[in-house]
């Protein structure tokens, strides 16, 4: 019964963050969505780094208001091998977000999550399967949650001014 508990708190905070983002404006839903993809490539193997910065600056373009082909950019990472890997969607979703679906917006705040669920180190007996609520109480994820609460608090606050932008880049 206490997991049930647990994993409905961990649900809740999950879809907290869904609603405040989904309340924010398109430029800062934009932005909250690339900086999350930026921090995932950031992480990514070296030898795709360059590739996805590359489609991250097209959007970075776009949601400034600059020239860019979102489609196009998009449709080459769909159509790579890793495609599902958390770096490599979230850059796509983070396009798709540039070009107005609020839902992809969400996925790549959901594939940087992801990413921190997969950066927990867990014991060598520990169980496959383990509560949703340890993981969700580990450094690792707490400080992602951390970092989106963060993010959306400046952007609910000030919007995506090149101030919030510089700073949620660094």
């Amino acid at each position: 019964m206490e997991n049930v508990a647990h994993q409905g708190t961990a649900s809740t905070e999950f879809e907290s963050l869904r609603k405040r983002l989904l309340r924010l404006d398109g430029p800062s839903r934009n932005a909250f969505a690339l900086v999350c993809a930026e921090r995932l490539v950031r992480r990514a193997p070296a030898n795709i780094v360059g590739q996805l910065s590359e489609a991250l600056a097209v959007g970075w373009s776009v949601a400034q208001g600059q020239e860019g082909d979102l489609a196009s950019t998009r449709a080459h990472l769909e159509q790579r091998a890793d495609f599902d890997s958390d770096p490599v969607a979230a850059a796509a979703y983070a396009l798709g977000a540039v070009g107005g679906s609020a839902d992809d917006a969400w996925q790549t705040a959901s594939r940087s999550l992801d990413s921190a669920f997969d950066r927990i180190e867990y014991p060598v007996d520990a169980s496959t399967f383990r509560p949703l609520a340890i993981d969700m109480a580990t450094p690792v994820v707490q400080a992602e949650l951390r970092w989106q609460d963060h993010a959306l608090t400046m952007l609910e606050g000030s919007g995506p001014s090149a101030d919030v932008i510089k700073h949620l880049r660094v």
